[in-house]
């Protein structure tokens, strides 16, 4: 039983420390960094993917230029 009231307080303070996160720091910084470290992901995922595959580059092209993509 004390358990689960521990993990209720767990997750008011988690709540808590993000709120008082955004109100300190501007939301627009936050974003930029969100997007760019998701562009860093995609680019590892499309690297990968032209990697493993014999030809994966011509294939990703193909792909991309018939307009599925």
């Amino acid at each position: 039983m004390i358990e689960r009231y521990l993990l209720i307080l767990l997750a008011v303070v988690l709540l808590g420390s993000i709120g008082a996160f955004f109100l300190f720091v501007a939301i627009l910084p936050v974003i930029a960094i969100a997007a760019v470290l998701a562009g860093l992901a995609v680019m590892f995922g499309l690297g990968f993917y032209a990697g493993r595959i014999g030809g994966g580059v011509r294939d990703l092209i193909a792909h991309l230029g018939s307009g599925q993509g």
